[in-house]
This record gives structure tokens, sequence and C-alpha cells, in this order.
């Protein structure tokens, strides 16, 4: 394969000061047949590279043969003639072919990007930590509740995770949700309005007076449909009758606020007021007389 005289060879080897003094037909660079094993498909066999099939080349072709294509290498200039056969360059791939999304950190459009996903993050920080201020006690207590109220107030964004809330399997998170719920229409009507209808769900049927008390007490505070003022009626005129007095007296508070616009409940203020007048709870007669002042005035 190395005559002393190679004035004729047809294929010529590049090998350490290898020296040719004519242009041969096709040349075959021997770096990469390292560790050949397969005969004349020139692979390195099991390395994972790619293996580029044999074909037929005429002798007459000026071309540069090259059998074995390693997988991330640089790799050799274009074909231009076997004059720049030595030449090798980077691969011509995309850049930054993993991350599809790079560019400039002063890009505005990913500078925006970075900020919306911090206030996203932020903002569910915050939602996770809203529960356990809710959480613990007993039905007495409020918990952290003036807490969670003020990260509310500082993030209205928040609001939907408290409605949430008022679906918590622990009844005295629910009945603590309800209470900031509100608080918060107390002080911005227009923010709890797209969740009033927490406050006609099942939850005016919880059997917790305390739950029921937070309901009756917020209905006043929203306009409603007309189906659903047909809702708001059914559950102040069942809690008008209810065991416990708290929800007794406010349920008709919030019956004689409703009839300064809707007569047709007067007659059953009316009816109730009376009722309240001749117990033996002093909280319902002094709600009593507090309602017939108000309708005075």
């Amino acid at each position: 394969m190395n005559p002393a005289n190679h004035q004729h060879a047809v294929f010529g080897f590049d090998v350490s000061r290898h020296i040719g003094t004519e242009l041969a037909a096709a040349r075959v660079d021997l770096a990469r047949l390292q560790r050949a094993t397969k005969g004349a498909e020139q692979s390195t066999g099991g390395c994972g590279d790619d293996v580029v099939e044999r074909g037929r080349v005429r002798f007459g072709e000026r071309c540069r043969i090259h059998l074995v294509v390693f997988r991330d290498p640089a790799m050799d200039a274009e074909h231009d003639r076997l004059r720049f056969t030595r030449e090798s360059g980077d691969a011509q791939r995309a850049l930054d072919a993993i991350d599809v999304d790079v560019r400039g950190v002063d890009d505005v459009s990913h500078a925006a990007g970075c900020y919306a996903r911090s206030a996203i993050l932020d903002r569910e920080v915050l939602a996770v930590s809203l529960r356990p201020l809710l959480a613990g006690g007993d039905r007495r207590s409020q918990a952290q509740s003036a807490g969670a109220l003020a990260r509310v107030l500082k993030d209205p964004a928040l609001v939907p995770d408290l409605v949430a809330l008022t679906n918590d399997e622990d009844w005295l998170v629910s009945m603590r949700a309800l209470d900031l719920l509100e608080k918060l229409a107390h002080s911005d009507r227009q923010l709890i309005a797209p969740h009033k209808h927490v406050f006609i769900g099942p939850l005016a049927e919880s059997d917790k007076w305390e739950v029921r008390l937070q309901i009756v007490r917020a209905l006043p505070l929203f306009r409603w449909t007309p189906s659903q003022m047909k809702r708001v009626e059914a559950i102040l005129v069942e809690n008008v009758a209810f065991p416990q007095t708290f929800v007794r007296a406010w349920a008709l508070d919030s019956l004689a606020t409703f009839a300064k616009r809707r007569k047709r409940l007067a007659p059953i203020v009316e009816r109730y007021l009376y009722e309240f007048e001749n117990s033996s709870s002093a909280a319902l007669r002094a709600r009593a007389r507090n309602i017939r002042r108000l309708r005075s005035t």
C-alpha cells in the first residue's frame, strides 16, 4: 500500500508527514478509520456513531471519502475539491438548539415574561399561605384571619383563592373564608360581586350556625337577579326560624333591609317582628326594637 515510488498511486493516505506530488483521484482520512472493525463499511461498530452506507464512487470523480461520521465533532469544510481537504470547521447547526427561547436578558419581551412568571409565583405562594392563617383553633377563634385579610387586600388577585377556601374540608376554614369575603364586600362590593354565588350555594344549608350567620349577614350587600332573589328570600325566611339566636336576629335584619325595596316582604318582616318582641330572648327583643326604629326613619 505504500510503494517506494508512488507516482502512479490511485489512492493517497493522509498520515503524519505524508507528502504527495500529484493530486489523487480520491482521498481517505485515516483518522476517521481509527478502530474500524466492519471491513468495507469502515464503521467503529457499537460506539453510537452514524455509519455512512457504502456506495460506488467512480475514480473519475474528484472527491473525498469520509465513511465514518462521528456524533458531534468539528466537521470538514464544504466540498471544494481536494485542496481544502484538511480544513475543518464547526458543524453547521442551529445555535442554542436546546433552548428554543434564548434571547438577551435586556430583551423587553423576555423581561416582561420573567416579571409575569415571577408575579404568578408570588401569588401562588401567597395563595398557599392563606389556608394556614385560617386553620386551627376552635369555633370561637378567628385564627390569623387578620393576616389573611391583609394579604388579600395587598393582592386582590387572591380573592378567587379565598373563595375556593369556602369549600375547604375543614368547616372552620370555610367559615372564616366566608367571614373575610363579607368584610371585603363591605369595603369593596364590586371585588366580591363576581363570587356572590358562594353565599346562595350549598353552604346556606350548613348545619353549622356560624356558617349560616356569615351568609345571612352578607346577602343584603349584593344585587341579585330575580331568580337569585327567590333563593335569597328562601334562605332568609328559613333562617329567621333557625334555632340559634344570632342567626335568627341577623336573618330578620336582612329581610327588613330587602323589604325596603321589595314591599311584598313587609308582611313577613312584620310577623317576625311581633314574634321577636314577645320572645324570652333579650337579644331578639333588642333586635326587634332596632329594626322598627330603622323602618320608621
